[in-house]
């Protein structure tokens, strides 16, 4: 059989949903749930879809994950707000905040709502591009367990601690930077260890405080490289004040080493609206825009580059791809949700 395997959207999404709801998980937020992960593969970014689906279902049956969370508002102000996520799914957690931040954004201009006590939150574009709806500017960042050494150590004390900008345009896509702090997300090492490959040197440390090119030698470790050396370094130490400091929340060096499914993790997000209308014309925005990443597309391309793309359109137009074509599912992550349907009564119809 081949490595992978072609899954309708539509299909992979319901497969998803009903998991959610199977572990009580209600209707609405199910439909969240499952429409990141699949947006996340749609997009390409399968580090954060579906092949996580396993392990939220174990997070939701061990006591983890909140299925029915009541999230509290601690302090608010016309432009802010400060919430508990009450150990919910960070998906639905993200999208509930990044709501609120744009409804004051509309009354104020720029609305940042910070929440602590929330999981694991996926792709944070997701949360991002939700602004986009609205025409305004999205960014959405969280702190996560522990992964990186400062620059110069050997000891990991920081999260990657992802951040994502949605910026709308008017005609070309709209441009979306979404990215980890470590020179890859932890899910590409994931990822090459279920495929049996090795990895660059660069991309992590062994238990030793080692280069590796062996993907389960750092993730016995946990320890993950900073892209830009001492530039990535700082700008997670940023994120963690943003998202852990800010909401009040736990920061990442107070995590529990590892992540139990029995346990929530309680992780910190950080969300911002801008609301472009209220600085200038929506219309003359997206000109400026779509006149910027006009100039970058049409640049000269280097040797042995084809052509020059903006921040968010290879995912753009993967997601295009994907919407035609299908997702490209690994088989490993196929077989574990043929697994994961047939505990949870259901049938695998992808």
């Amino acid at each position: 059989m081949s490595e992978e395997v072609l899954v309708d959207p539509a299909q992979l999404r319901e497969l998803a949903e009903e998991s959610l709801r199977r572990v009580g998980v209600p209707h609405d937020d199910a439909v969240v749930g499952a429409d990141a992960l699949v947006e996340a593969d749609l997009r390409g970014v399968e580090t954060h879809g579906v092949q996580l689906l396993r392990f939220y279902v174990d997070c939701f049956q061990q006591g983890g994950f909140n299925p029915r969370p009541e999230m509290r508002t601690l302090r608010e102000a016309p432009a802010v707000a400060v919430l508990d996520g009450d150990a919910g799914m960070g998906h639905i957690i993200s999208v509930k905040a990044m709501t609120r931040a744009m409804e004051k954004a509309r009354a104020c201009g720029v609305g940042i709502v910070v929440v602590r006590n929330s999981n694991h939150s996926g792709m944070m574009a997701y949360a991002a591009m939700l602004a986009l709806q609205q025409d305004m500017i999205g960014w959405a960042l969280t702190n996560g367990g522990r992964a990186l050494p400062p620059f110069g150590g050997a000891e990991k004390l920081l999260g990657n601690n992802p951040q994502a900008y949605a910026i709308p345009t008017g005609q070309e896509p709209p441009i979306v930077l979404d990215m980890a702090h470590s020179v890859v997300a932890g899910g590409k090492i994931v990822m090459a260890a279920r495929r049996g490959q090795r990895i660059p040197l660069g991309w992590g440390l062994d238990k030793n405080g080692q280069p590796t090119e062996d993907p389960e030698a750092v993730l016995e470790s946990g320890m993950y490289l900073t892209m830009g050396g001492a530039k990535g370094y700082c700008l997670a130490v940023v994120m963690e004040v943003l998202a852990g400091a800010l909401s009040g929340g736990l920061m990442t060096m107070e995590f529990a080493a590892r992540w139990l499914p029995s346990e929530p993790y309680e992780m910190c997000h950080f969300f911002q609206a801008i609301d472009v209308d209220q600085f200038l014309p929506v219309s003359d925005f997206k000109e400026k825009t779509d006149n910027l990443v006009r100039q970058l597309k049409g640049a000269k391309p280097a040797p042995g580059v084809d052509r020059v793309f903006a921040p968010g359109e290879i995912e753009f137009l993967e997601k295009q791809k994907r919407l035609r074509e299908g997702i490209p599912i690994h088989i490993s992550v196929y077989r574990e949700l043929e697994a994961l349907a047939s505990d949870l009564g259901m049938e695998l119809a992808l």
